[in-house]
């Protein structure tokens, strides 16, 4: 009898091992799939971070403007920068009123500053490169951004993650500077945004 009992222990302490080694399986496998999920979800928040810091630096970006400022006198190019960091190498290209392509190179807008040139300044500083005190349209504005970031906007287009330096079009003929280096130094106005 004792024979027998021992047997039967011995079988239940055979199968005590194998449900043990069964639940350690099971916790493995429920550990790896545990894993894989962290895994995922990791993934998802650093997808999330990636987009949200793309969507928080275009949202920095669309805070510089260019417009036209239609005056009695003459034209203006006015730059307005609305974020709280610097923007380097804005350059403007216009068509202005005897339909020459110029360019307008601003190597600095401060934060919160609003830079104004106007064309009559421009004309007065150098009339024999450029005769019209009016402007017909601003068909490219880019720059960069404080991160070294290049922008680009086209005609009251989209803001594209893109610089131009030379022609919009790609062809590189027809556009000239409008003014020197040290013109765009000291011709532009500039005047805090008070809204900024």
């Amino acid at each position: 009898m004792e024979k027998q009992e021992a047997q039967v222990r011995a079988r239940l302490v055979d199968w005590a091992q194998v449900a043990a080694v069964g639940v350690a399986g099971v916790g493995l496998i429920l550990s790896g799939y545990s894993g894989v999920l962290q895994s995922q979800a990791t993934q998802d928040q650093l997808r999330q971070s990636r987009e949200e810091e793309k969507l928080r630096i275009e949202e920095q970006a669309a805070l510089f403007d260019s417009r036209l400022v239609v005056n009695k006198e003459s034209h203006a190019i006015e730059l307005a920068n609305y974020s709280r960091r610097s923007v380097r190498n804005a350059v403007v290209f216009v068509t202005d009123g005897d339909n020459k392509k110029r360019v307008y190179t601003f190597p600095n807008v401060a934060p919160c500053t609003r830079v104004n040139l106007d064309m009559a300044d421009v004309v007065a500083a150098r009339p024999s490169l450029v005769k019209s005190k009016w402007l017909k349209s601003i068909d490219v504005t880019a720059f960069i951004d404080w991160r070294s970031r290049p922008w680009r906007v086209e005609k009251g287009g989209p803001l594209k993650q893109k610089y131009v330096t030379r022609s919009p079009d790609g062809k590189g003929d027809g556009w000239r500077a409008g003014i020197t280096y040290f013109d765009m130094a000291t011709l532009p106005k500039q005047s805090h945004l008070p809204d900024c």
